[in-house]
């Protein structure tokens, strides 16, 4: 199960984790809010598996609380964060490039989720829009959710970063650079279409490129499994 079924996952991935990060402390959630974790519980989450970045892990760890079992498995190394961070743009190549020159981290991210415990499976990356909304794309093509079902999801995202985006905002004080900051929090479904309609150029289709990033056929299987 992944939080509350295959086509709610990336809206709750995408919003209520973000604000159970943001509600914590700089060093994330602990054990002093203890409805952060009650809320994890009711969603039947046993599993969070981090994909940020070993410099963002640091800088806001998270101090986990009862029986979950947290992994931190990164999507992007710090140079790759960086790279991204550097030529950020939803439009072009950006997400291209995360799936294909981290392909391998794509397969043991995918690995980590079919082996969880039973029981829901929450995926956070530092926002929660790109490296989760793209691994969150990979999981409901496994179970084969329709493409178009999968590009709406994603667009959920930008309305629940709205206060994020305004935080960013206020904080920069260049206002030559707001468009800018205001395209790093937008998330068209056309982005997300875009970029399975490549890999299917590329690769032939999904499962194929996932072939070509590692993940096993049982991977897939005991994937789409949790989201029957």
């Amino acid at each position: 199960m992944f939080a509350k079924g295959p086509i709610a996952f990336p809206a709750f991935l995408q919003e209520d984790l973000w604000w159970t990060i943001r509600l914590g402390s700089s060093a994330g959630p602990n054990c002093s809010m203890p409805a952060t974790w009650a809320d994890l519980k009711a969603y039947g989450v046993t599993t969070i598996v981090d994909i940020r970045a070993p410099t963002e892990h640091r800088a806001r760890p998270i101090r986990v609380c009862g029986a979950v079992d947290y992994r931190n498995v990164a999507l992007l190394d710090d140079a790759a964060l960086a790279r991204v961070n550097r030529r950020f743009d939803i439009e072009g190549d950006n997400y291209l490039w995360q799936l294909e020159h981290n392909a391998h981290r794509v397969g043991t991210i995918l690995t980590v989720i079919a082996d969880a415990a039973p029981g829901g499976v929450l995926i956070h990356c530092e926002a929660g829009k790109d490296r989760t909304g793209l691994i969150a794309a990979l999981v409901l093509a496994i179970a084969r959710v329709d493409r178009h079902v999968i590009a709406a999801d994603y667009a959920l995202s930008a309305p629940a970063l709205v206060a994020m985006m305004e935080e960013h905002l206020s904080a920069e004080p260049d206002l030559s650079r707001w468009d800018l900051v205001r395209s790093r929090y937008q998330s068209s479904p056309d982005a997300m279409s875009g970029l399975l309609a490549e890999l299917d150029r590329r690769h032939g289709d999904v499962a194929h490129y996932l072939r070509f990033a590692g993940v096993r056929d049982d991977v897939r299987k005991r994937i789409k499994a949790r989201l029957a």
